[in-house]
């Protein structure tokens, strides 16, 4: 059994998260412990509000982000934006924004949203030209995106030559997804299996190893991968443990063990704070 995902919205989105680390005042590498972004928003938003600073107004924008209110997330970070702060980050945070738009905009305005998180990344390499989180998220949707949506192997291969001048863990990804996406399966196993050994987006590689596997129906190599991916450290970025316990209840149940399946996305759904999370679990483990 082939399991189907909608690749393109990649582990950008999903690419999307860790433990919160009060030491670490950096947009890109804070974590949030048990991925539990209401408690942070909740901290924050009890504060006077006149004195909150951009970092914590940043922190506020990517748990309205991961709790699922995108108007909000918008809101908190359209003034960070507009002061230019951090604004490879910021500009990043936009683009991540949009695609979680596509799942939920009608069919007609799926593509906007998709164009919109584009231009958002583009921009963020035009004002930071090392952001390789901003590079590798270009990479990775024209290299998945379907061409209806804008998708186009040959741009991807022309970003990708940015990108290896800025972080060899992104580029050896990005040549991994457009390896896979033309077919060339072992030089896209080598390519990620390379960039799992870089330990500073370690969680995001090892999704997007597991990722393949599971599309090359290597059911256990896939769980494998995503059981390490849950015991590393994960910056909000990253995938948040309850999509790295859906990926192993897909691989499971492309297995044959429906119970296990259930299983892993009860766990899922405990895990979540995202309502459209909950419901799109609550609808998998009703079709089992």
């Amino acid at each position: 059994m082939r399991i189907l995902f909608r690749t393109w919205l990649l582990t950008l989105l999903f690419a999307v998260t860790a433990g919160q680390s009060a030491a670490d005042d950096s947009p890109l590498t804070f974590s949030v412990k048990n991925d539990d972004y209401q408690a942070l928003k909740s901290t924050i938003a009890s504060k006077d509000q006149s004195t909150i600073s951009p970092f914590e107004q940043f922190q506020l924008a990517v748990s309205a982000w991961r709790l699922g209110d995108l108007k909000a997330a918008k809101k908190r970070l359209k003034p960070l934006i507009d002061a230019n702060y951090a604004i490879g980050d910021s500009l990043y945070l936009k683009g991540l924004i949009h695609l979680s738009e596509v799942d939920r905009v009608s069919i007609f305005k799926k593509l906007g949203a998709a164009k919109k998180a584009l231009e958002a990344w583009i921009e963020a390499i035009e004002k930071d030209p090392q952001h390789a989180h901003s590079l590798f998220a270009i990479v990775g949707f024209f290299s998945q995106a379907p061409g209806i949506a804008g998708g186009d192997v040959d741009k991807a291969r022309l970003w990708l030559t940015r990108l290896e001048t800025v972080d060899d863990s992104f580029y050896q990804l990005g040549q991994g997804l457009i390896a896979a996406k033309t077919g060339a399966l072992e030089d896209a196993e080598r390519h990620l299996l390379s960039a799992v050994e870089d330990p500073d987006d370690q969680p995001l590689a090892l999704m997007q190893l597991a990722q393949f596997y599971l599309r090359t129906d290597q059911f256990d190599r896939a769980i494998n991968h995503l059981v390490t991916a849950q015991k590393q450290p994960r910056a909000w970025h990253h995938p948040t443990s309850t999509q790295l316990l859906m990926m192993q209840g897909f691989a499971v149940q492309a297995q044959g063990d429906k119970d296990e399946a259930r299983r892993l996305f009860a766990e899922a759904l405990a895990a979540t704070q995202n309502p459209n999370a909950m419901e799109r679990i609550q609808n998998m483990i009703a079709e089992l």
